[in-house]
């Protein structure tokens, strides 16, 4: 075992690694990907990169992204449908690389919410997001957010990859 990886369990001479990389199960990624995290999305504006946050909720085949019709996210992705989306968290501390990432490299397409509220799954689809990460609102608010113009952002993994390093 290469020594600059590992480190001597005291008093014991044995060499454990010092870095721990693993993959993470479909049932890890599915419970960590459930929480109300915030994850940054990735679009290109000309050939830059443009990574805002959003928030999101992952329904085990697509990632889904509610945003404003009038946003740039928005222009971008009726642009070029590849996008990158990311999901970390970090146990302190950060020095030591704790750090649990699901990655994604995607294609999105942009669907228009219905304005008018009614029973359309779009917007059902749209306040589950929402609950996630604010909690139960008056009907009344949630109207007031869907005259708002929106998109659902889907965004179809083509490639995914889910790890979780230890220090």
């Amino acid at each position: 075992m290469d020594n600059h990886n590992t480190k001597c369990v005291k008093g014991s001479g044995i060499r454990e690694p010092l870095f721990m990389r693993s993959k993470m199960s479909r049932e890890e990624i599915r419970a960590f990907l459930s929480q109300p995290l915030i994850a940054r999305l990735a679009t290109s504006d000309k050939g830059w990169p443009h990574v805002t946050s959003v928030w999101f909720e992952y329904d085990g085949e697509n990632f889904w992204v509610p945003i404003q019709a009038t946003t740039k996210k928005a222009t971008e992705v009726k642009n070029d449908k590849r996008v990158g989306l990311i999901v970390d968290t970090f146990v302190e501390p950060i020095s030591k690389f704790n750090i649990t990432q699901v990655v994604v490299k995607g294609e999105a397409e942009l669907i228009k919410v219905p304005e008018e509220y009614g029973p359309d799954s779009l917007q059902k689809q749209t306040m589950r997001v929402w609950h996630r990460y604010i909690g139960d609102e008056p009907e009344e608010t949630l109207k007031k957010r869907l005259r708002i113009g929106r998109y659902l952002v889907k965004i179809k993994p083509v490639r995914m990859y889910a790890i979780k390093d230890r220090w």
